[in-house]
């Protein structure tokens, strides 16, 4: 009896022992494939524009066109520099027009704690310095980009000569939609996981499980390459940590544009959504309507960050995402702006 329970423990050690084998062994082969997977998406992938070194890191910067003022574009939350591609180009016709990578986006490398807004403009002037653009500048800053351009502004009010905020993050959002900060906390938690996952190739091996390959009406206008382009680094491990980087931080980023204020005379222009569809992230407590009419309360309130109150536009068939629906109401709402630096620089 004692020799044949002996024999069973002998087995479920030699069983356990290979499952454990497996795994490590499926861990190392996730990991194998998913640098090798990430070496050959960036040699696949023409890079437009060049690296630049802020210091620890590099970032990406692209530019188009000639002339100044210079535009610069700041993307939204978990989208890389390429979001921009439909926008890009319309602005080029018109002066110089540059996007960037933050760090751990699309080209550029990944970049040091903290993740949040303040970090993040401190970099983007580093990147300008760095690459020898003076200005003056317009920024225009989409989503979570808003709040940092509007730092970013804070931080070089001698070189920025006007301020686009593309459907922007106001800092009181959460109050004015509370529910969101609940859907925020969930997907803090998916997050975590996420980086792992990514490292592992799990979303390389299965994107459509994990909804990495999901189109969705909203980058409909993009052409299959440009897609390609986005889906590609929004599943890269590098990209998704510094998404949830900035996740975590999301609320800080929030309390530094409030405390940062308003731009006095500076020309602004506020450009919102105005399709009453919902953003996936927003939860279901909220009907399209209902979450529609808080966020323009909030986006007519943005409008007192100079003075006189800057200009709003509503880009009429566009939802959340403008930059890729509507991008010829990007140039409108820039166009505005140009006009009003125009007219301060010759009464100078």
């Amino acid at each position: 009896m004692k020799a044949e329970r002996q024999a069973r423990g002998s087995i479920l050690w030699k069983l356990l022992g290979a499952i454990l084998l497996a795994l490590l062994l499926a861990v190392v082969a996730g990991y194998t494939l998913e640098r090798l997977g990430v070496s050959r998406d960036l040699a696949r992938l023409p890079m437009p524009g060049r690296m630049v070194s802020v210091g620890s890191h590099r970032l990406h910067l692209s530019c188009q066109g000639e002339g100044s003022p210079v535009i610069l574009l700041e993307s939204g939350w978990g989208m890389p520099a390429a979001v921009w591609a439909r926008t890009q180009p319309l602005l080029a016709k018109q002066t110089r027009t540059c996007v960037y990578d933050r760090a751990g986006y699309g080209w550029s490398e990944a970049g040091p704690a903290p993740r949040d807004a303040a970090e993040i403009a401190k970099e983007a002037e580093a990147l300008l310095t760095a690459a020898r653009i003076e200005g003056p500048l317009v920024l225009v800053g989409h989503s979570f980009g808003g709040l940092c351009v509007r730092l970013l502004a804070k931080r070089m009010p001698k070189r920025v000569a006007g301020l686009v905020l593309v459907d922007a993050v106001h800092e009181d959002m959460l109050r004015a939609l509370p529910m969101i900060r609940v859907r925020m906390e969930e997907r803090r938690t998916q997050m975590e996981l996420a980086p792992y996952l990514a490292e592992l190739s799990l979303f390389r091996i299965a994107p459509g499980f994990f909804g990495m390959d999901r189109r969705g009406e909203e980058a409909a206008a993009f052409s299959d390459a440009q897609w390609e382009t986005i889906r590609t680094f929004r599943s890269m491990p590098r990209q998704v940590e510094a998404a949830l980087a900035e996740l975590l931080l999301f609320e800080e980023s929030m309390r530094e544009a409030r405390a940062a204020g308003g731009f006095g005379s500076m020309p602004l222009v506020v450009l919102s959504a105005g399709l009453a569809r919902k953003p996936r992230w927003v939860p279901p407590d909220y009907t399209d309507a209902e979450y529609q009419r808080q966020w323009n309360l909030l986006q007519e309130e943005m409008r007192s960050l100079s003075n006189p109150p800057a200009l709003h536009f509503v880009a009429p068939n566009s939802a959340h995402e403008i930059p890729i629906q509507q991008p010829e109401m990007v140039v409108r709402a820039v166009d505005a702006v140009l006009r009003q630096v125009a007219i301060t620089q010759s009464v100078r």
